[in-house]
């Protein structure tokens, strides 16, 4: 697994974040868009770095 950390997204034009499991991309996307494909990698994995400090919606 390889994890980069980011800051929220801001206004400024981002690249897609891309989503590795077993070296496949399985999620590809901003990360509000991610957050709301529903359950996916990349949501349970913000939900454990975020600690329930971070409001996701």
């Amino acid at each position: 697994m390889y994890a980069q950390r980011q800051s929220p997204p801001s206004k400024r034009k981002v690249s897609p974040t891309e989503v590795l499991e077993q070296g496949n991309i399985v999620h590809a996307g901003t990360h509000q868009e991610l957050l709301t494909q529903g359950s996916n990698l990349y949501q349970k994995l913000w939900e454990i770095q975020a600690g329930g400090f971070a409001q996701t919606t």
